[in-house]
């Protein structure tokens, strides 16, 4: 089977599970296009433009950065949590620090 594609504007067509043997897709547009369990044998893509939609990769970007912002809060606070018990005046609190130092792991390379 073969279906001739090239230089056409593709986005966000579904090719799901069809037999593109031989397919020509050249210069096409294919961002967003799905092509889950499709048959591409033989297909030819050059200089085909391809990716994800818009609105993932504003999506996929915001979400990155909620995650960066919250793991250097959750550091932070922990940071600020370790200083708090270090400068405590407790003997208690200062014998725990000291004795939790004995159990760090080892900085040694296990090969």
């Amino acid at each position: 089977m073969f279906s001739d594609f090239s230089g056409q504007n593709l986005r966000g067509r579904s090719f799901k599970g069809q037999n593109l043997t031989g397919a020509n897709f050249n210069d096409a547009d294919l961002r967003g296009v799905d092509f889950s369990n499709a048959i591409l044998k033989g297909a030819t893509f050059s200089h085909a433009r391809s990716g994800l939609r818009y609105y993932w990769v504003i999506l996929l970007l915001a979400f990155s950065l909620l995650l960066s912002v919250l793991s250097s809060h959750i550091f932070c606070r922990t940071g600020h949590i370790s200083l708090k018990f270090m400068e405590s005046k407790s003997p208690i609190l200062q014998s725990a620090i000291a004795f939790g130092g004995l159990f760090e792991p080892s900085h040694q390379h296990c090969y």
